[in-house]
């Protein structure tokens, strides 16, 4: 009897340890079909903005001469630098917020300085962000532009519609 026991118990352990990982992909596996997105969502191209990432791609079918490559790449890496700078001091300013908001007695008005400085620094990141999409446009031709639109157009469609755009009709 038991042997019956000892034997049911390995078979119970060896099937949910069999379940488990049937469960999914292991980690650091998940989202290989999308380049530039891994556990965490979407990789380095966030900081440089969609289109940087984007152009990296698709730059050989849009035609992108190495002078813009190079323009491109000093762009991209001026904003990277920049936009993590800038993402660090508004987790910084985050934290600031969280410890003004967990004292005893909150002090309104330096709560509400926090919160602004908070917004100052995420509109400096959109602002940076709408930057080099200015500038990549000021980069490409005309015919490069139109090319870049058809391509995204087309990444657009095989993905289908995006989650906030699937119900606000």
């Amino acid at each position: 009897m038991r042997k019956y026991v000892v034997v049911g118990a390995i078979l119970i352990a060896f099937s949910a340890v069999s379940l488990v990982s049937w469960a999914g992909p292991p980690r650091g596996e998940r989202n290989q079909s999308r380049p530039g997105h891994g556990d965490f969502g979407k990789g380095r191209s966030q900081c440089q903005g969609p289109e940087l990432g984007f152009l990296e791609r698709f730059g050989d079918e849009i035609g992108i001469t190495e002078q813009q490559e190079e323009e491109l790449k000093s762009i991209r890496f001026a904003a990277e630098k920049e936009i993590i700078q800038l993402k660090a001091d508004a987790e910084v300013a985050k934290m600031d917020l969280r410890q003004l908001m967990d004292e005893d007695r909150p002090n309104e008005d330096a709560i509400y300085r926090q919160v602004d400085v908070i917004a100052e620094l995420n509109a400096k990141i959109h602002k940076k962000r709408v930057g080099n999409r200015l500038a990549i446009k000021r980069i490409l031709t005309d015919e490069q532009e139109a090319k870049l639109k058809e391509i995204r157009g087309d990444a657009r469609a095989e993905r289908g519609p995006s989650p906030q755009r699937r119900f606000s009709k």
